[in-house]
């Protein structure tokens, strides 16, 4: 606050006005200007609203927060709920058409899927080094026989696998659906019993020299109706954490020595 004494006013220095209690200065008010004039009544009473301000402002904290908490219990248990894609129909998705004349897949497809959330801005571009010249990556909450993956972080919630499309400018040549997490509520081979319930016929071609019962690298001919033939590399890990899942879905046969790591001998025998 400023204070000025006028010249006249010879009692009070300006260190004096400014030690001077506020109810003095009122009285010597033909002496002393300032920005600010109160008594010490109007100064408690400012006070005491300041703190009335802030305790309502700490109840309308509170009220909020639990707004906040109402609306996500409406969007969970509503209309609002969360848009979740069952497994086999997301491979489904980005298996090519029968009728498809190229074996590369469009970069638009699921673009428009409310249960996609794309991270990717259209296309990024990769530099030369990088196995695929352009790749989209998005989010999907996956689901398998109607339930998603949970998580527990402030609340449960559903989790979000991955999806990367990889390919050139002419279209996507590969798909990588990913877990992301190892969970007990994953199972190993689930994708493989999904497409014995949905009805689609599947080939092991090649898989990992180890073929133990909690690890697998395989590779699959697959096929549905209204959908060309499709080749996967279906990757699975389980331990006491639980179990990870990550599937690539290929357009092309595999031409010999792409998997060199893996091997026709000592597979288990396909359906």
């Amino acid at each position: 606050m400023f204070f000025h004494v006028e010249p006249e006013c010879k009692p009070y220095s300006a260190f004096r006005v400014k030690h001077v209690t506020l109810t003095l200065l009122k009285v010597t008010l033909g002496c002393v200007s300032f920005g600010l004039h109160a008594s010490t009544n109007e100064v408690d009473a400012y006070e005491e609203r300041l703190a009335q301000l802030e305790a309502e402002n700490a109840q309308i904290s509170k009220r909020l927060l639990r707004l906040e908490q109402l609306v996500d219990g409406l969007n969970t248990h509503t209309g609002n709920k969360v848009e979740m894609l069952d497994l086999v129909q997301l491979v489904k998705l980005y298996s090519l058409p029968s009728h498809a004349q190229s074996n590369v897949q469009d970069w638009r497809i699921g673009a428009n899927n409310p249960a996609i959330n794309w991270q990717s801005d259209g296309i990024d571009w990769q530099d030369s080094a990088s196995e695929y010249s352009a790749v989209r990556k998005a989010e999907v909450i996956v689901t398998i026989d109607g339930k998603p993956i949970e998580v527990l972080k402030k609340r449960l919630q559903p989790h979000a696998w991955s999806l990367t499309l990889n390919g050139a400018r002419a279209g996507v040549s590969s798909v990588v659906i990913d877990a992301n997490i190892n969970s007990p509520y994953l199972e190993g081979e689930s994708l493989l019993r999904q497409f014995d319930k949905a009805g689609v016929d599947y080939t092991l071609l090649q898989c990992d020299e180890l073929n133990a019962a909690t690890f697998a690298d395989r590779v699959y001919r697959y096929q549905a109706k209204a959908l060309k033939t499709g080749w996967m590399r279906y990757e699975y890990s389980c331990g006491s954490g639980g179990c990870s899942q990550r599937i690539e879905l290929l357009y092309q046969k595999p031409k010999d020595g792409d998997f060199a790591e893996l091997s026709s001998v000592a597979c288990p025998k396909s359906k």
